[in-house]
């Protein structure tokens, strides 16, 4: 075990380079999600990743990828949560390796096959990967106010990439507003319960039916279908 140890919201204590399976538990990855806030706690008032899981998870219901939706931030339970600028430069570089690790580790705790996930940007699926840039682009508008959130776009020439929610895509994000930790870490812990029953826990590689919030229907491999 390398020095750089932590200790868990239950008791456990996990080497942060070399995370294995079996130092995942759901109740730490709830309440650590639960109490990291989103956009490096910037926003007018405090979103949770946990919240950010749990609305990413319902966007995929119907497609085989709500468990993985719900799980693909968990390894920030490990690293924590950094911003996606500071954490892609070059100097980075190792707290980039070890989150991947992290990651890896929580997918498979939590049973997601590495064919959902190896060999994609972030270690998401296409699918999972556009439910979780659409709400990264609902959050924002709705953590710092359109307004700002505008003028920012402008000043750093990301309109384009990030665009504001349409009607269809707010429609089906549904009804929002910040969680408190509690709310985030108690619904965190329903969805996962939820959809093990459901046995949503158990992803097979069939063709993911179409969308309403998005405009093309995309198969598991991640290509778009003919």
């Amino acid at each position: 075990m390398s020095d750089a140890r932590m200790l868990t919201y239950t008791g456990l204590i996990i080497d942060l380079f070399d995370t294995k399976p079996r130092d995942i538990c759901a109740e730490d990855v709830a309440h650590s999600l639960a109490l990291i806030n989103r956009f490096n706690g910037t926003t007018q008032r405090p979103i949770s990743v946990a919240q950010h899981a749990v609305y990413v998870s319902r966007l995929l219901l119907g497609t085989g990828l709500e468990w993985q939706g719900l799980h693909h931030d968990d390894g920030e339970t490990i690293v924590g949560d950094l911003t996606k600028w500071f954490k892609e430069t070059p100097s980075m570089v190792i707290f980039r390796k070890a989150e991947e690790r992290a990651q890896r580790a929580c997918y498979a705790a939590f049973g997601i096959p590495p064919w959902m996930y190896d060999g994609y940007p972030g270690l998401m699926h296409p699918l999972v990967k556009k439910a979780d840039d659409l709400m990264v682009r609902f959050e924002a508008e709705m953590g710092f106010g359109k307004t700002l959130w505008a003028h920012w776009l402008k000043m750093t020439g990301l309109e384009e990439r990030y665009p504001f929610a349409n009607d269809r895509e707010r429609e089906a994000i549904g009804p929002w507003r910040p969680w408190s930790w509690r709310e985030a870490e108690d619904a965190f812990l329903t969805a996962l319960r939820l959809l093990r029953l459901e046995g949503r826990d158990r992803p097979s590689p069939l063709p993911i039916p179409r969308l309403a919030w998005l405009e093309t229907a995309e198969l598991y491999s991640g290509r778009t279908s003919e």
